[in-house]
């Protein structure tokens, strides 16, 4: 029998003489379950505890004591280390959002006017968000944009970029993501909105197809096997302006990290939406920063609201005015609008009824473009494990990439029956039985695979997809798309952190986005997995079609619960 071994108690065995222990038990363990503090009111009173005794521990302090491991602050505890990444993080809020070229700035979008109305037409039937939200993200240095899948968060950045970049075609902007996928994503959007900006200057298109974009730990310089960066205060990144995407899924420790190498005086654009799964390690800061606002969201103040309609068909009214100087109410804008799911959507009917408590199964999906089976519904199951063999019948590699990409299981967990290592079996099982696929290990021809760690040398990222093939001279290769949307090459196995990826976990998949996506929910999950964001991500992963396989009992569960993640932001982030 494999021994369970308790970390947390290892970490507070360290204080075992001291009225901290069980304090130091819990910080640990709630900093596991993404926690960045916890009330000591709270949890002095559940356990029984002596909470004087507590304060009085000589490894307690406040903000001030840094030499102290536990910090006491505002009646929460924290590790040392994580209240100075929220310090920090506050901090650099205030001192990015300092805008000292408003007027300026309003006066170019003023003399932008005519290029403004061509980029975003008329909207009389309901306030253009969107448009909204770039004439803000022009005005001031810090912008946090959030929504759902389709509601055009890429679409402003573009539109907004258009305009910044043909009254200042030198800025040096770049793009960046948490992930590889997620980067190369939104660098392929912005390409593909070309399409749309043909009122723009070849020049400033040209110049927005150029930015480059990056995962954030190679934007900041990422240095191997240390906590540090190459940029950071004293060493700021070297751009006007800096668009992160997939901003949810940013822990506390490595927004910090941004927000210390975003040079004062210069823009900052977050991008994300705030229902989404946070981050892996501690932290749900991008959620944090617009709950801060949670009561002002898209009020502002008359000032700016009379400022904003000018250029609004639909004005902002007194339902969207608010007296209350709320900490970033100047620099949030949540787009409630999807263009992909429109309200006839499936999909979009089932996303809006999960966020809003209120699905119910015997909902009835007219479009059929989304599908409810057993979790033990196998011939369901093995109906999509059909849809791979499209990619293996194409013969181009890049062809065949885009084939397999359209398509992606999703499940909870790696591990367990039905999580993504039994379902990758399954699905190869099926196909080898089926002779479409000759599985020989580790690597064999057709293997599709997912980079799970950043690679700098190779130039992979964690979440890109590749594809094992021979190549003309009969080399096993693992091809990638580039950034440029090139086919690379790579010995496969030079490639150490690699798993195969007909099925991959929610949490990975964000990001991504493909045609067709069978959720899994098992009902023997580990229920501290499940939860109404774990849900949510999965199934806005799919644009066309959402098979969804799970015991209406176990999926009502696992949407009942919601992450709340406690930080001490909301309460400490004030005014600007």
């Amino acid at each position: 029998m494999e021994l369970q071994i308790d970390e947390h108690q290892i970490f507070s065995s360290y204080f075992s003489t001291d009225s901290i222990q069980p304090v130091a038990y819990e910080c640990s363990k709630k900093l596991e379950e993404g926690h960045i503090c916890f009330d000591l009111e709270e949890f002095a009173s559940s356990h029984s505890l002596n909470i004087d005794a507590i304060k009085k521990s000589q490894w307690l302090g406040n903000e001030y004591d840094i030499d102290k491991p536990f910090v006491l602050h505002s009646g929460n505890i924290y590790l040392q280390r994580y209240f100075a990444y929220e310090s920090d993080i506050i901090k650099h809020i205030h001192r990015i959002a300092q805008v000292e070229q408003t007027e300026q700035r309003q006066i170019e979008i003023q003399e932008s006017s005519g290029l403004i109305e061509l980029l975003f037409g008329h909207q009389k039937k309901e306030i253009d968000w969107q448009k909204l939200a770039a004439l803000m993200t022009y005005r001031q240095n810090l912008s946090l944009i959030t929504g759902g899948p389709g509601t055009g968060k890429t679409t402003t950045v573009a539109k907004f970029l258009a305009i910044l970049l043909s009254n200042h075609p030198n800025l040096n902007v770049v793009l960046a993501a948490p992930t590889g996928k997620a980067a190369s994503r939104l660098k392929e959007s912005l390409k593909k909105s070309r399409t749309n900006l043909s009122m723009v200057a070849e020049s400033v298109l040209d110049k927005m197809e150029s930015i480059p974009s990056l995962t954030i730990h190679r934007l900041l310089g990422f240095r191997k096997n240390t906590h540090y960066f190459k940029h950071n205060v004293s060493n700021p990144l070297p751009y006007d302006l800096i668009i992160v995407d997939e901003s949810s899924m940013l822990s506390v420790s490595l927004m910090a990290k941004l927000l210390y190498a975003v040079e004062t005086g210069k823009r900052l654009v977050l991008l994300g939406d705030r229902h989404q799964l946070s981050s892996v390690e501690a932290g749900s800061v991008f959620g944090d920063l617009i709950l801060a606002n949670s009561d002002c969201t898209n009020r502002f103040l008359p000032s700016t609201a009379q400022w904003f309609n000018q250029f609004l068909d639909t004005k902002l009214d007194r339902t969207h005015i608010t007296n209350l100087s709320k900490a970033l109410s100047e620099n949030t804008v949540e787009l409630k609008k999807s263009y992909r799911f429109t309200d006839q959507s499936d999909i979009g009917k089932l996303s809006k009824s999960v966020l809003a408590g209120t699905f119910n199964r015997s909902t009835e999906f007219k479009n059929k473009s989304v599908q409810f089976y057993s979790e033990s519904n196998i011939v369901a199951l093995e109906s999509f494990f059909e849809l791979f063999a499209n990619y293996l019948k194409e013969d181009d590699i890049k062809k065949a990439l885009g084939l397999f990409n359209k398509n992606r299981i999703l499940c909870p967990s790696n591990e367990g029956k039905l999580g993504v290592e039994d379902i990758n079996y399954k699905v190869e099982m099926y196909l080898s039985g089926k002779h479409q696929l000759e599985l020989k290990k580790p690597f064999y021809h057709n293997r599709p695979i997912l980079v799970t760690e950043n690679n700098y040398q190779l130039g992979l990222y964690n979440g890109d997809v590749g594809l094992i093939r021979y190549d003309d001279e009969g080399q096993l290769k693992a091809f990638f798309e580039s950034e440029t949307g090139e086919l690379v090459s790579f010995n496969p196995y030079l490639l150490k952190t690699v798993r195969t990826v007909f099925a991959m976990s929610i949490h990975k998949s964000q990001g991504s986005e493909f045609e067709n996506v069978a959720l899994i929910i098992p009902s023997k999950t580990n229920k501290e997995l499940l939860s109404k964001e774990l849900v949510y991500t999965g199934l806005t992963r799919a644009k066309d079609h959402l098979e969804i396989f799970s015991s209406t009992e176990n999926f009502e569960k696992a949407i009942a619960y919601s992450v709340k993640r406690t930080s001490g932001i909301n309460g400490r982030l004030t005014s600007l």
